[in-house]
């Protein structure tokens, strides 16, 4: 390019225009505007789209946490229900054992004939007589009144025990239904519903098998047979053939209490788990039955016969010796011949196919299906 070109160039009058023009700022702010609302409409699409799976995740972390709380709700249940059960197994242990120290410290051969006993087993002579309100009671006499008063009083601490369990258990029901309502109502959720229904079921079948077993224990001569060891009664001119029967009438009604129980546990096995065990308290009712012979063998010597334990037929055992109780009529000390036979035909009936008919019977609840 000449010198005369380039001086041209120089001064011209765009080239001065385009070198001291400002810039438009029009242009810019157009585009970063356009770049601000571009970033933000993928900042929200992205939020939403993250606020959408935070939600989902939320959901899935309380439908979570309901599960766990239900389930939580309905084993801390079970856990109840079984250390009450344990408890009242305890409790019922006791009541052999009460059974058994009546048994052991009962003297022998206290029953002469149906009308009269060896009152030298229980009274000392005054001179050469068993005189009445001057007589007084032999060591074993005095040993077994005293054994007898005590397992009354034992018999007191076990039904305040057995009604305490009972008054808790209405609470937990209601505890139970209250809270899982205000977990999760039924309804929403097919899998929390899916929870309640299976564990609720399960739940009502502990709760059956809790109220069956906490019936009242009830020795219907417990205040009779303390009546008649006061020391204005318990002497040789009183007839004993009352007191002897209601000692007796006492451990038979104690073993039909266990033994029911029993059937009640049975029962709530083979309804929730398919088994077919008799479960822990067959023990104490065999305790029980045992130290009714032994009681009655003291007793009554041979003048009563005495069944060997048969443990199909135990409910059968303990009704027959509690019918021929009531049918001892004082002042005779042992049952007529009659009422011998009936003891028998008792006993006879009681087979393994009636316990299991009547076990069928009390089962009313239909097998469960396994916990989730």
């Amino acid at each position: 390019m000449s010198s005369v070109d380039a001086k041209g160039v120089l001064n011209s009058t765009e080239l001065e225009k385009a070198l001291v023009a400002k810039p438009d700022m029009s242009d810019s702010f157009t585009a970063l505007m356009e770049s601000i609302l571009a970033r933000r409409k993928e900042a929200v699409e992205t939020k939403l789209e993250d606020l959408s799976k935070f939600k989902d995740g939320l959901d899935k972390i309380e439908e979570k946490n309901k599960a766990e709380n239900l389930t939580t709700l309905y084993n801390n249940y079970s856990a109840v229900v079984k250390r009450d059960f344990q408890r009242a197994v305890f409790i019922l242990d006791n009541l052999a054992k009460l059974c058994e120290d009546i048994a052991d410290i009962t003297p022998s051969s206290i029953v002469k004939d149906k009308d009269s006993i060896n009152p030298g087993v229980l009274f000392k002579k005054k001179g050469r007589f068993f005189s009445g309100s001057e007589g007084t009671l032999t060591n074993a006499g005095k040993a077994f009144k005293e054994k007898v008063l005590d397992a009354l009083k034992q018999h007191d601490f076990i039904r305040r025990e057995l009604t305490e369990i009972r008054l808790s258990r209405f609470e937990r029901v209601s505890l139970r239904k209250t809270t899982q309502a205000g977990i999760a109502p039924i309804g929403p959720d097919p899998m929390i519903d899916a929870i309640i229904n299976s564990r609720e079921q399960v739940a009502a079948e502990e709760d059956k098998f809790m109220k069956r077993f906490l019936k009242d224990l009830k020795l219907s001569q417990a205040v009779a047979i303390t009546n008649q060891f006061a020391d204005s009664k318990f002497k040789h001119t009183e007839s004993q053939s009352q007191l002897l029967l209601n000692i007796s009438k006492m451990i038979s009604e104690a073993g039909a209490t266990v033994t029911a129980k029993m059937i009640a546990e049975r029962d709530f096995l083979a309804a929730t788990t398919g088994s077919k065990a008799d479960g822990a308290l067959v023990k104490q009712a065999i305790r029980i039955y045992n130290a009714l012979r032994t009681y009655e063998s003291k007793v009554y010597g041979t003048l009563h016969s005495q069944p060997q334990l048969d443990t199909s037929r135990l409910p059968a055992l303990f009704a027959a010796y509690n019918a021929r109780s009531d049918a001892i009529v004082p002042p005779e000390y042992i049952a007529s011949k009659a009422e011998q036979k009936v003891f028998q035909t008792t006993v006879a009936s009681g087979t393994k196919d009636t316990r299991e008919a009547r076990m069928l019977a009390e089962l009313t609840a239909p097998s469960l299906p396994p916990a989730p």
